[in-house]
């Protein structure tokens, strides 16, 4: 069966495929909306889903009633909540109660102040709290005081590492038994069989790549056996979808990030040398390779006809979101006619750019691998990663490093360089190579040459047509 999304029918694209197969728009928004959730229930057409219309209600209804609805502004909010009841029996009550008989007839701009109490009462009576499925957990092997921590000489840095520590216990979180299997039926996370951490903040659940930075701070506490947790945790996830899922919610699961669980392994087996898992989860490493915003997604095109160009912008909000720097004026074509906005997301060209630190991540692991292959006696298969990092160094380096600057930048395959919108600009991404040693390592002046090109834009900070800033998140070409 056929979709439509914002009122694009996809035949028009020019392929006719069921929504579930759309690979671009409808898996991205299918994502968005599980809620609609009946496209894991088999007796739904796929083209509820897609519509996302009880989402788009919620958030709609807010933007015309101001601040009468009052569970949420942030999509993310609303998809994290937990079915109460079935997925056919939400979306049939929703048609029921608001008269749909058609999707694409349901007007969310005429509803009237009467039905928006009605459905803010509807989404309370059917939907349960964001976090309401997770269980707090204190990690096993948490110390109030680690062995670590009793050499921090500097009396504030050790209050400040014990204050740290102590989140450890608010972050840790574990799944009922009972869910396992069962994610896709009534609430939106994906079920994990370890202990694990959730970033904090709106994000209550693992984040790919935060999880590696999260795993440094737990080996400074002495907390190995919860980074193990977390090692299997991914690794069931790239036996189960074939990579890490950006996020541990099935709207995630069509999308990862940098690919951190090599480092993440590395950093364990470092901490541990913890040969027999290094050899249980080394074959899971050889097969390694956004939803959440949905209504600010269907906000940023309604005044764009063009489905094609539609489709491109959605096309690159994903990527931008997989490349974990969502969003940032790296992936942005500045807009140099308007003043007050230069850095729109319409203006996205994600797949353009051809990212310096993702690329310097891959040459790492590697080197990585090669060292634990070689660790676990495999000297066959040590040798053949040490030679595609042999490979990959050097095409790394012709590729994004400009001698005359001794920096890496991103290489744009739109101006066919390594220039970024008439101006060599600076993000914190260009250190990455130095972090995983994707660089001639006996050339001692690498590093000193990086900074001097810091320096040099110190020294020209209010020079516009070096350092611009942009409204989104990661939108300064940061120091």
């Amino acid at each position: 069966m056929n979709c439509s999304l914002d009122g694009i029918d996809l035949a028009t694209l020019g392929l006719e495929r069921s929504c579930e197969e759309w690979p671009d728009l409808c898996e991205e928004f299918q994502k968005y909306v599980w809620v609609i959730i009946a496209n894991y229930v088999n007796e739904f057409s796929a083209t509820n889903f897609c519509d996302g219309k009880i989402i788009e209600a919620s958030f709609k209804a807010v933007n015309y009633w101001g601040e009468r609805m009052l569970f949420m502004r942030d999509s993310k909010h609303f998809v994290d909540r937990p079915l109460l009841k079935d997925a056919k029996t939400v979306v049939e009550e929703f048609k029921t109660n608001f008269n749909v008989t058609e999707w694409h007839k349901f007007a969310v701009s005429k509803m009237s102040e009467a039905q928006v109490d009605k459905l803010a009462k509807f989404v309370q009576q059917n939907f349960g709290m964001t976090d309401g499925a997770l269980i707090p957990h204190v990690p096993e092997d948490w110390n109030e005081m680690p062995e670590n921590f009793k050499h921090i000489k500097d009396t504030n840095l050790q209050r400040w590492a014990i204050e740290l520590n102590k989140n450890w216990k608010e972050m840790s979180k574990t799944m009922p038994k009972d869910m396992n299997g069962k994610e896709d039926q009534r609430h939106s996370l994906i079920y994990m069989p370890n202990p694990f951490f959730v970033s904090g903040g709106r994000f209550r659940e693992f984040r790919y790549w935060d999880t590696y930075w999260i795993a440094r701070g737990l080996i400074a506490s002495g907390m190995t056996k919860s980074v193990k947790h977390m090692c299997k945790n991914f690794a069931e996830m790239v036996n189960r979808f074939g990579f890490v899922p950006a996020g541990g919610r099935i709207y995630y699961n069509k999308r990862s990030q940098p690919p951190f669980l090599t480092p993440l392994v590395y950093e364990y087996f470092g901490a541990t040398g913890d040969i027999e898992f290094l050899k249980e989860i080394m074959p899971t490493l050889e097969k390694l390779p956004r939803p959440e915003a949905f209504c600010q997604d269907v906000d940023l095109v309604k005044n764009i006809a063009d489905p094609m160009e539609k489709a491109k912008i959605w096309h690159e909000i994903a990527s931008a979101s997989e490349s974990g720097w969502d969003f940032s004026s790296r992936w942005i074509r500045k807009d140099v006619m308007d003043k007050q906005k230069p850095w729109k997301l319409t203006n996205l060209m994600t797949t353009k750019i051809v990212p310096v630190d993702l690329n310097a991540l891959i040459c790492g692991n590697f080197e990585m691998m090669a060292h634990m292959y070689l660790k676990i006696g495999n000297k066959a298969k040590s040798r053949e990663y040490h030679a595609k990092y042999q490979l990959f160094l050097e095409d790394f380096k012709n590729l994004f490093y400009n001698k005359a600057h001794g920096f890496w930048y991103d290489f744009n395959m739109e101006s066919g360089g390594t220039v970024n919108d008439a101006s060599y600009s600076y993000y914190g991404s260009a250190a990455m190579p130095l972090f995983t040693r994707c660089y001639d390592v006996i050339d001692l002046g690498t590093a000193e040459r990086m900074m001097a090109r810091m320096d040099h834009w110190d020294n020209k900070e209010n020079d516009n047509t070096v350092i611009s800033t942009s409204n989104q998140p990661f939108g300064v070409p940061a120091r």
